[in-house]
């Protein structure tokens, strides 16, 4: 029995030597390449085959197209997969693996050895987050919807000073609520050469607190129109008065009244109407809005009187950054036109230029005193 067992096993031998014969043994391992980049947390693994030097063992040194060609079918099933490329960091582990069309080898007689590679990630340089939007003043001016932004980059670091950045968009004609988009235009790979790094290259800026142009006679505020028709007659009142002024002659033009006594005064006024004008917000006006103030007034000396109006003209009223209703209201003497052709002092007032604008008649402003 025992001599039994003992040609068993001389037999298994000799067929495993047998199938051995004429074999090639090939390791690939040696033969993946890998390059890792970057900073510890961020790194990337860069891997690859070499198939020419694959080719180089297989075929021989300087073998030509022909010798190669028949190794051909096995190189080009080789596959290589890794298992993590990216957020490398020092202490991690990357293992590749080669998978190849086992049937390609056998014809070729070759034993695929060591097709697995272990690369431990070391060395690799420590980075510090950098916030490139931290020292960026971003400001937008003008008043609303002509407003404009800029910005200015106030680091005191090089590298972060000499970014550029990129507004999209429209940087111009903005308003309240607008988002500007700001993009920097960061390159990482120069950014590493200083040991920094970012993931936040845009941020977003919402327009607020800027003072907008009226368009609505709903933003206005109808107590402060009360309180200028009151220094628009207050201002008729004193003009009127005043002996230098003539008032008779100036709502007239009758050089008649300049021969006279020229103790005038107001005998009748009354706030007409308030006429609120609203430009279409494209530049297109010479002014954004304008508010007329008409007054019927009977103006008297001692012999005559005459009727006539009074226009008063209040031009580019606002809401504030803060909401607050502000419209230039001083020199009220340089701000009207008088005469006794309501229409010709109307065209007067608006020089031609009614289609640049939508009309509104103003209705309850209704002045504390003034009006007699």
């Amino acid at each position: 029995m025992k001599r039994l067992g003992y040609a068993i096993l001389l037999v298994c031998v000799l067929f495993i030597s047998g199938c051995s014969i004429g074999r090639r043994d090939i390791s690939i391992s040696p033969y993946i390449i890998t390059d890792i980049s970057g900073l510890s947390g961020r790194a990337s693994v860069t891997a690859y085959l070499d198939i020419d030097g694959i080719y180089s063992v297989l075929a021989g040194a300087g073998a030509t197209d022909e010798e190669r060609a028949k190794y051909s079918a096995f190189v080009e099933s080789l596959e290589l997969s890794c298992d993590k490329v990216e957020k490398l960091a020092n202490g991690d582990t990357i293992n590749l693996t080669v998978t190849y069309d086992a049937a390609a080898a056998d014809e070729l007689k070759l034993n695929v050895n060591d097709f697995i590679k272990r690369v431990d990630v070391a060395g690799l340089d420590e980075g510090q987050e950098i916030d490139v939007f931290k020292d960026l003043k971003v400001e937008v001016t003008g008043t609303a919807p002509y407003a404009f932004v800029t910005y200015t980059n106030n680091s005191s670091d090089t590298y972060i000073k000499s970014l550029e950045y990129v507004i999209k968009g429209k940087t111009a004609g903005l308003k309240n609520g607008d988002v500007i988009t700001i993009d920097c235009k960061i390159d990482a790979k120069t950014a590493e050469l200083y040991y920094y790094y970012t993931d936040v290259t845009s941020m977003e800026y919402t327009v607020e607190g800027l003072d907008s142009y009226i368009y609505d006679s709903s933003q206005l505020d109808y107590g402060v129109l009360a309180d200028i028709a009151d220094e628009c007659a207050e201002e008729i009142k004193a003009a009127t008065d005043d002996t230098t002024t003539r008032m008779l002659y100036r709502l007239t033009g009758n050089s008649n009244y300049l021969y006279q006594d020229n103790n005038e005064w107001v005998d009748s006024l009354r706030l007409n109407q308030v006429i609120f004008m609203s430009g279409h917000g494209d530049g297109s006006s010479q002014y954004e809005n304008i508010i007329l103030y008409v007054f019927e007034v009977t103006v008297a000396n001692n012999y005559y009187s005459e009727n006539g109006y009074f226009i008063f003209e209040y031009t580019n009223a606002i809401r504030n950054g803060s909401g607050e209703f502000m419209i230039g209201r001083n020199n009220p003497e340089l701000r009207y036109v008088c005469g006794q052709d309501f229409d010709s002092l109307y065209n007067d007032v608006m020089q031609n230029t009614q289609v640049q604008y939508n009309s509104e008649l103003l209705e309850g402003i209704n002045p504390e005193g003034n009006t007699q």
